[in-house]
């Protein structure tokens, strides 16, 4: 019978196992790849055993785990960095300032092999319960999911910490906007945009923004789209605009100034020709009355149709501040006149989605409106469609109901 061995405490050692002189852990054993003897050490028996199972694990799955030694997560990002292809390269120039401003001093510090589901999930608590919005921590979610399934790639890990890591707090978040009145309805009325387009149109101050609001409100072109439009994207004889282009404006990786480019659409499907209605030929025919000819050359493009006084492309910041100044003056004024109220939250995104609500609600097919908005998916739109749809149907039912009753 085979002597028991146990460590200076008295547990009984599993076989492989060993208690050194200066009181650390070790677990020897054979690779099966090339028959040498490994072993793995531990200040602790518990913690060798917990890197036990991880290294049987590997050695059933055909992995070697175990190698990456003090490899932090900051290590796999580099290299991921370094190799990474197939994105625009503002998008990558992106995907590395939210690294490094959010993840590189905090995650981005611990042992890559320490790193658990339930690290992340705080990590991401913390962003927001420090304000960060939900389509913000997708971004990092997006680039953590790809850098550790690198490392799973690698042979580092054989589990991605990541998976449905967000789940949660998305659904948190949605619940909260849910309960908040300010978010119930983000989208503009019928009554809301015709107010809307009359007040700026006869405001002594505010008309300059006519042209870019309406057509946002009229084509639902996101705000890289609108602010990328140039002149010889607006075909007035066939009455149609063609989205060809993206403006970004984001901080550059290594000098975190931001910095002006133009690229390709966001997706093939934002590839798109919008037909023009009378609202948007109006639009364009005002912008060109005030002569606000563009002075910018972006990446070798010119000619941007929208511009503000000083002759430079708007970005997404300043578009978003004059909608809620709009909105607060007009609310000021709607109040006195009693005319309908509008959201005092109005932004960009609003206007989009105002448009793809206008072709739900007149009967528009899906594909369609799919096409028009440039989703890249069905779902996307779908969302808005079904909304419509709940609200149609109970209109409907409440029409049957005063009518039964008359």
């Amino acid at each position: 019978m085979a002597k028991v061995r146990k460590d200076a405490n008295g547990r009984v050692l599993h076989a492989g196992e060993y208690q050194r002189k200066t009181g650390t852990y070790e677990y020897k054993y054979r690779d099966a790849n090339t028959g040498e003897t490994t072993s793995i050490s531990a200040s602790t028996l518990e913690e060798l055993r917990e890197k036990e199972k991880e290294t049987l694990r590997g050695i059933y799955s055909g992995v070697k785990v175990g190698a990456t030694g003090s490899m932090t997560v900051n290590h796999v990002f580099d290299k991921w960095y370094a190799v990474k292809r197939g994105i625009k390269q503002t998008t990558k120039g992106n995907y590395k300032y939210m690294y490094d401003t959010f993840v590189r001093k905090d995650l981005g510090m611990r042992k890559l092999k320490s790193v658990k589901k339930s690290d992340v999930k705080a990590f991401y608590n913390r962003l927001y319960d420090a304000g960060m919005q939900s389509n913000t921590l997708d971004v990092i979610q997006n680039v953590l999911h790809q850098v550790f399934d690198f490392a799973i790639d690698d042979g580092h890990i054989l589990l991605n910490p990541t998976d449905k890591a967000l789940r949660d707090l998305k659904t948190e978040d949605r619940n909260k906007r849910l309960a908040d009145p300010e978010h119930l309805d983000e989208v503009l009325n019928l009554e809301q945009q015709a107010k809307f387009k009359e007040f700026m149109e006869n405001h002594p101050t505010f008309y300059h923004w006519y042209p870019i609001f309406v057509t946002m409100m009229e084509t639902g072109m996101r705000v890289a789209e609108i602010t990328g439009l140039t002149w010889d994207d607006v075909d007035l004889d066939e009455m149609v605009i063609h989205v060809r282009k993206n403006h970004t404006y984001n901080p550059d990786p290594e000098t975190r100034k931001c910095v002006h480019h133009i690229s390709t659409t966001k997706t093939v499907n934002a590839f798109r020709d919008i037909p023009m209605r009378h609202d948007v030929v109006v639009s364009m025919d005002k912008q060109r009355a005030l002569c606000r000819p563009c002075k910018d050359v972006i990446d070798g493009v010119s000619g941007f149709v929208f511009a503000n006084r000083e002759g430079h492309v708007y970005h997404q910041q300043p578009l978003n501040l004059a909608l809620k100044r709009l909105s607060r003056e007009y609310n000021e004024i709607a109040v006195q006149k009693n005319w309908i109220l509008l959201p005092a939250h109005l932004h960009c995104h609003m206007l989009r989605k105002t448009f793809c609500t206008n072709l739900a609600r007149a009967g528009v097919d899906l594909r369609s409106a799919m096409e028009l908005m440039g989703h890249g998916d069905v779902e996307t739109t779908l969302q808005i469609y079904t909304k419509v749809t709940k609200d149609m149907m109970t209109k409907a039912v409440v029409s049957v109901d005063e009518y039964m009753r008359s």
